[in-house]
């Protein structure tokens, strides 16, 4: 198994991304990043207003506590509301952060793969490289020990006849 995985490691490393396209992935990855940077810089701003305007509504329901304008029993249910409504505020912050760190880890996998497919599949995970090979290779065909054939997936041919590459020259021969 060790010998198949390091002839697969060889198998990856004639893959390639010409530098063109290289550079339109980052473009690309950057509208993306940009993109849902505003997303979720609108998505906290509405959050801390909501969570402001909670803020001030119990300001408010104690005013009227301490002036006598509302019964105690009054002011516990609507206060119970309010403290309800602020953890699904706080539980919309949490997530809206987890989002952001998804986004960058998944920006950061796709430069890393781009930029170097060998390196990032060899330092990878096995799902990583499990989703990598699904993602370049249709199929691996192996005879005694040894790779004796592999077929591309579909994207990766179109990529090679648009000469955006990947398949490395000289290593293999078109289609």
């Amino acid at each position: 198994i060790e010998e198949l995985e390091k002839l697969v490691e060889q198998e990856v490393a004639k893959l390639e991304f010409t530098q063109e396209f290289i550079d339109a992935v980052k473009r690309n990855i950057r509208k993306v990043y940009e993109s849902t940077n505003e997303r979720v810089k609108l998505a906290r701003k509405a959050a801390y207003n909501r969570r402001d305007a909670l803020e001030i509504k119990r300001e408010r329901l104690e005013e009227e506590l301490l002036a006598g304008t509302i019964s105690r029993d009054r002011y516990m249910v609507l206060n119970a509301k309010i403290d309800a409504d602020m953890v699904i505020v706080q539980k919309e912050l949490a997530d809206i952060n987890k989002i952001r760190t998804i986004d960058i880890k998944i920006v950061d996998e796709v430069l890393a793969l781009t930029q170097d497919i060998a390196t990032t599949y060899k330092t990878s995970g096995t799902n990583a490289q499990r989703a990598y090979l699904h993602f370049f290779f249709s199929k691996v065909r192996v005879q005694d020990k040894k790779i004796v054939g592999v077929e591309y997936q579909p994207v990766i041919e179109v990529l090679n006849k648009a000469k955006l590459g990947i398949l490395a020259a000289n290593w293999l021969p078109l289609p």
